[in-house]
C-alpha cells in the first residue's frame, strides 16, 4: 500500500504541475525569430541589401537642345542644319538603317613603304617597251618597261637592297628570284641573263651575263614563262595631226609607235 501511495503521489504530483513555455523574441520589425543576445537582426539587413541591388537606377533627366548644341550634334551624326536631330545609340553612330547614318569611325594606317605594285607605274621614266605573256592567264599579262633597269623574276632583287622585281611573275616556281635584267639606256635596249639557275633564252638561243641588243618582238624564256617583247616608239610631226598639239620627235633613237 506504501508503494501504491508513492506511485499515487508522483502520478498526481505530474497533473498537478504547470506546462513549461517557451519564450520567443522577435526582430523589431516583428518579422523573424532572433537570438535575444543579437543587437540587430541578419535576416532584415540581408533583405534590405537585395532590394537596393535590384532596384533600377533612375535615368538622367534629357537637357534640353540648345541651337549651339543642337548644330554640333547634327553635324556629329552626319546631318545637314536644320534636319531633325536624330538619337544616337550605344554604340555612338546613329540607328541603322537611317538616312546620313555613320559607322565606327575606321582608321587606316598605311605603311610607310612605298607598295611594291606603284613601281610599274615608272616614277618618272620614260615608257620604252612592252612585255606580255599568256604563260599564266588566258587573258594575258603586260608589265612595262622603262628607261633604266627593269628586273623580272618571281622575287626581290638582293642588289637593289630587296626591291622587288619590275617584271615580277610570283606563280613561276621556275624562275630566279632576279632572273633576267632589260637595260634602256643611251637609245638601246639590252637583255641579260643575271646568273638565273635555269637560265635566260632570247628567240631559242641562251643569252649570258654579257647580254645581247633586244629586237623588236623578241620572245623571251625565262623559267615557266614566256614573253614577247615589243618596242614603244614615239610619233614623228609629220604623222602627228594637225592641231594635235606636239607630239615631235624627243628621242633621236627615232622611238615612236608600236609596231
Amino acid at each position: 500500500m506504501a508503494e501504491k501511495s508513492i506511485l499515487q503521489q508522483l502520478v498526481s504530483g505530474l497533473r498537478g504541475s504547470k506546462p513549461l513555455t517557451t519564450v520567443e523574441q522577435r526582430c523589431p520589425a516583428g518579422l523573424h525569430l532572433v537570438d535575444p543576445k543579437w543587437t540587430k537582426c541578419p535576416y532584415c539587413d540581408a533583405e534590405k541589401n537585395a532590394s537596393e541591388r535590384s532596384s533600377p537606377v533612375a535615368p538622367e533627366p534629357v537637357k534640353p537642345l540648345t541651337s549651339a548644341s543642337r548644330r554640333a550634334t547634327q553635324v556629329d551624326n552626319g546631318q545637314p542644319p536644320g534636319a531633325e536631330v536624330r538619337p544616337m545609340s550605344a554604340a555612338g553612330s546613329s540607328p541603322p538603317g537611317t538616312p546620313g547614318a555613320r559607322s565606327h569611325t575606321i582608321v587606316d594606317s598605311l605603311p610607310s613603304s612605298t607598295p611594291s605594285g606603284e613601281r610599274h607605274v615608272g616614277g618618272g621614266r620614260r615608257l620604252k617597251g612592252i612585255l606580255t605573256t599568256f604563260t599564266w592567264s588566258r587573258l594575258g599579262e603586260l608589265y612595262t618597261i622603262r628607261d633604266g633597269r627593269n628586273y623580272a623574276g618571281s622575287g626581290v632583287v638582293s642588289a637593289d637592297n630587296n626591291t622587288p622585281c619590275e617584271i615580277l611573275v610570283v606563280e613561276d616556281g621556275r624562275m630566279s628570284s632576279a632572273h633576267f635584267l632589260i637595260l634602256c639606256s643611251g637609245g638601246r635596249t639590252i637583255v641579260s641573263d643575271n646568273f638565273s639557275t635555269n637560265g635566260t633564252f632570247v628567240n631559242g638561243e641562251q643569252i649570258d651575263t654579257r647580254g645581247i641588243e633586244l629586237p623588236d618582238n623578241a620572245v623571251i624564256e625565262a623559267g615557266a614563262t614566256v614573253f614577247t617583247f615589243q618596242k614603244i616608239l614615239i610619233a614623228n610631226a609629220a604623222s602627228t595631226p594637225s592641231g594635235g598639239g606636239g607630239g615631235g620627235r624627243e628621242d633621236s633613237g627615232g622611238e615612236g609607235v608600236v609596231s
